[in-house]
């Protein structure tokens, strides 16, 4: 089983990278057009869309739900949408094919508790419920240099639990890092800078916070001690 699930990953990171490729290209020339023609807000809504492109949000589970302002978006995204589903469902297809046959031999040995397990991979697969998109956006995630970590900070909601003062929601804005308790009126904001590729430092607070290379998880760090981070981003946010 979990060969068949590392592998239906290697081919979905494979087969859909070539979509995502083209996609991000075309968003980005359709950026430029935009922004050399002074139409700053469709330039605007297109740098959103290759945003959640180069992370991998963009791929949708169910074609046609978006509603985009610009027509030119609007129609790329109707045709990288057609790219997408036509390769998950090649991918998903021949990932489904590799679950009956082993499901077929635990049958065949009467190893029930495996084939029902097989069998619920089989619905997860259907449903499209499950993709793995987070092993395509880290490599693209592992290889923002300083200046692209400062941007990824911007787009996301920090939240760690602390001994001290329970719950507390960290978000960044260009100039300062806001940090409140939730279950506390006091709300505060610090200046910050970026410390290495993956790091911010909060000297006045005496704390900081670390971040992985595909910044999947983070720590958040002060004199009481060290806090997993959870990590929400806001895919839609522009600066």
């Amino acid at each position: 089983m979990a060969a068949a699930l590392d592998n239906f990953e290697r081919e979905f990171v494979r087969d859909v990278d070539v979509v995502q490729k083209k996609y991000v290209g075309a968003l980005d020339y359709l950026q430029r057009q935009f922004t050399k023609a002074g139409n700053l807000e469709a330039a605007k809504e297109v740098n959103s869309e290759l945003l959640n492109a180069n992370e991998w949000a963009s791929i949708p589970v169910e074609t046609g739900k978006r509603k985009l302002f610009d027509d030119d978006l609007m129609s790329l995204n109707g045709k990288y949408e057609a790219a997408v589903s036509k390769v998950l469902d090649k991918v998903i297809a021949h990932h489904i094919e590799k679950l009956e046959y082993l499901k077929k031999g635990y049958l065949s040995r009467n190893e029930l508790d495996f084939s029902i397990s097989v069998e619920k991979e089989i619905k997860i697969a259907l449903s499209k419920q499950r993709l793995p998109l987070n092993a395509g956006a880290k490599r693209y995630l592992e290889s923002l240099d300083q200046e692209g970590f400062r941007q990824w900070l911007l787009r996301q909601d920090f939240q760690f639990a602390g001994t001290a003062a329970g719950v507390t929601n960290v978000t960044l804005t260009p100039d300062e890092l806001n940090y409140h308790p939730t279950d506390k009126e006091f709300s505060k904001g610090y200046s910050y800078e970026i410390s290495g590729n993956r790091g911010v430092k909060i000297a006045e607070g005496n704390f900081h916070m670390e971040f992985t290379k595909d910044l999947q998880s983070g720590t958040f760090k002060s004199a009481r001690g060290e806090y997993p981070i959870t990590i929400n981003s806001r895919k839609n946010l522009v600066d």
